[in-house]
């Protein structure tokens, strides 16, 4: 395909790409929850190292100064909610949304994915271990 055909093709996907979204074809939701921190007086630079991470970037939010966090323009469908920092090693879950708007949340367990694990909704994660880079010999 010559270089004129190609710019023509990415043109017409770019322009029916944002046709349907405009359009309001596909429902966005929103992902909230709270995060409970290791300490219990926080400094400011862990929630500015925090990130909240939904299906590995895919979106990216942040933690407010009480710890909540709300990830918008999330498409129905089932997506891994992580938390990340460089300290603290949180537990994820996986929250699914149906095209009508109902969201239910669960345990991500790698080992036996069909064990279905209910956690409440809006997320509640807590931080599990801080992470050991170094083996103590």
């Amino acid at each position: 395909m010559d270089w004129p055909k190609m710019f023509l093709l990415f043109v017409t996907l770019l322009i029916v790409n944002q046709a349907q979204a405009e359009s309001g074809s596909e429902e966005w939701y929103t992902i909230e929850g709270k995060i409970t921190p290791p300490e219990k007086r926080p400094s400011n630079e862990f929630f500015t190292s925090t990130q909240i991470l939904v299906n590995g970037g895919e979106q990216i939010g942040s933690l407010r100064d009480d710890g909540s966090f709300y990830i918008t323009g999330v498409p129905a469908g089932s997506h891994i909610v992580e938390v990340v920092h460089p300290n603290f090693n949180y537990e994820s879950a996986r929250v699914d949304i149906t095209s009508k708007g109902k969201i239910r949340a669960r345990r991500v367990n790698h080992i036996q994915p069909s064990q279905v694990t209910h956690v409440p909704y809006p997320l509640r994660l807590a931080a599990l271990a801080p992470y050991r880079y170094f083996q103590v010999y």
